[in-house]
């Protein structure tokens, strides 16, 4: 609003000046040059926070990431936090997205109602997606109990017809 205000003024001031000296003919792209640098300055800002918004960037203003990945893995029922994201899709309306690991004995829809509770009134997220895994689903090498041989290290039932058809669509072309 200022910035137009002020370059009305300055085309009213180049058109008295031409008026009144028409061989001051240069006033009026010194004006324009002017009026350039200026809408440059105050339209980088904007574009800046249009490309952070379309490429889904952390938020800046709102929320602050570290802290809030601190504050869900501080909480006692809380063993594990990974696939942590958080990002803005509009100006001031910050989503998140994590998959938490929670200790044997808690109960997931009191956990999921506890970090919804968090993220949402500690840190004005405007929407979470919070996945509930329980510690007693994980094995000691950390993967999900009943994944095929080749991802856990551990003979499924899964892992043969996998496997089979594994070999059968990576390797057919072989045979031939």
């Amino acid at each position: 609003m200022a910035g137009d205000c002020i370059q009305s003024l300055g085309v009213i001031a180049a058109a008295v000046i031409i008026y009144f000296k028409p061989e001051w003919k240069i006033a009026d792209p010194i004006c324009t040059f002017l009026f350039s640098v200026l809408v440059l300055f105050t339209t980088v800002p904007i574009f800046g926070d249009m490309m952070r918004l379309l490429l889904e960037g952390t938020p800046i203003d709102s929320v602050d990431t570290v802290e809030l990945f601190n504050a869900i893995t501080k909480i006692d029922f809380v063993e594990e936090l990974h696939d942590f994201h958080c990002w803005e899709l509009a100006p001031d309306k910050p989503i998140m997205t994590a998959h938490v690991v929670i200790k044997n004995g808690m109960s997931a829809k009191l956990a999921l109602a506890d970090l919804t509770a968090l993220v949402q009134h500690d840190f004005d997220i405007f929407h979470s997606t919070i996945q509930i895994e329980e510690m007693e689903l994980f094995e000691e090498d950390r993967q999900p109990a009943g994944l095929p041989q080749f991802i856990s290290g551990k003979e499924s039932t899964y892992s043969k017809v996998l496997d089979s058809t594994f070999k059968t669509v990576c390797f057919s072309h072989d045979d031939e």
